[in-house]
């Protein structure tokens, strides 16, 4: 399925409210590596509890599937610096992520679709 490339201009106003949606979303749920790895201080996420897999499954998740939504609104806009640049970023909060999850529990990363 194809259609008309949608102006730069108009994509990247939806990328800014993402970006201010994961501002503001609640500490708990922050992923620290994603945060690291997006440049902001370790204090503005909490640290990796392995005791309890629901809340460390949810925080890899979400700052995944932000990162997935990011990396495909963009991708068709890497001639531009500004987003070409948001792409690079985004990829290594991903890889962070990704990484901090299978530090913590190798066998549940391995059957995510985000760690194939």
């Amino acid at each position: 399925m194809s259609g008309a490339k949608v102006p730069h201009d108009e994509v990247w106003p939806i990328y800014e409210r993402l970006i201010d949606f994961e501002a503001v979303m609640p500490f708990n749920f922050k992923c620290r590596a994603s945060v690291v790895a997006g440049g902001n201080p370790e204090n503005t996420a909490p640290a990796v509890d392995p005791e309890n897999a629901p809340l460390t499954l949810q925080q890899h998740a979400l700052a995944s599937a932000m990162s997935a939504v990011i990396l495909s609104i963009l991708r068709p806009y890497t001639d531009q610096a500004t987003a070409f640049s948001a792409l690079l970023r985004r990829c290594n909060m991903m890889i962070a992520t990704s990484l901090s999850l299978f530090s913590v529990m190798p066998e549940v990363a391995k059957t995510h679709w985000f760690m194939r």
